[in-house]
């Protein structure tokens, strides 16, 4: 907030919510009454936030990434609401890791994909491909994904058309 950031605060009580107000909070949400995804979906214009400080854990971990903007950051800093949903991350927690977490579908449309797809176009013009471990016809794209999923693939899979 002292950086000029706009505060939504999450809590279980609206009691917790007017301490959250009186300390420059923006918006306050009670989880346990609305939906909070809903909630800061509409605050933010659908666009989501760009960072969000987790000290509850538990369900909560499962609905923060539906309001994080892509390329946003996910802070968990405590274990309030018990740790189902951290069991697996336990190690990582205790030892303070940054794990990111990345796809292709949060990148299309973005100008990095565009240079990447371009460079890949072109290469694939130009390069031969190294390391072929397998040439599929088209037709047999199926069974190329099954080789690949039995874990026989150690190089490259080729589909000609």
């Amino acid at each position: 907030k002292r950086l000029g950031a706009q505060v939504i605060a999450l809590s279980s009580s609206d009691e917790k919510l007017r301490y959250c107000r009186e300390n420059g909070a923006d918006y306050g949400i009670n989880y346990k009454e609305k939906d909070y995804v809903k909630e800061v979906m509409e605050i933010t214009a659908g666009k989501g936030v760009d960072i969000s400080f987790n000290s509850v854990a538990g369900h909560t971990l499962r609905k923060d990434p539906k309001v994080i903007k892509p390329f946003g950051l996910l802070v968990v800093y405590g274990e309030a609401a018990g740790r189902d949903v951290i069991d697996p991350f336990e190690e990582m927690i205790h030892k303070g890791l940054t794990v990111k977490f990345s796809s292709i579908y949060s990148r299309m449309g973005t100008e990095s994909y565009r240079k990447a797809t371009d460079y890949l176009e072109n290469w694939l013009k130009t390069e031969e491909l190294d390391n072929v471990s397998k040439v599929f016809r088209l037709e047999d794209a199926a069974q190329a994904h099954q080789w690949f999923e039995d874990g026989r693939a150690y190089g490259k899979i080729v589909l000609e058309p």
